[in-house]
């Protein structure tokens, strides 16, 4: 009886460690997702803004 809990106490453990595995992997794709929207948004308001500037200097 011993033996069985030790094993199930063993699998639960595993089980959970594969779980924060995979937990682990997705905030990681999350992460990486949420960095190149964040690139991509700052990329764009780069753009805006050198847009604005040779307007500006086009008007002078």
């Amino acid at each position: 009886m011993r033996y069985v809990r030790g094993y199930y106490s063993n699998k639960i453990r595993w089980e959970a460690e594969e779980i924060r595995w995979r937990l682990r992997e997705c905030q990681d794709d999350i992460f990486l997702y949420n960095y190149k929207l964040y690139n991509r948004e700052k990329d764009f308001i780069q753009l805006r803004v050198d847009m604005n500037w040779t307007l500006f200097l086009n008007l002078l």
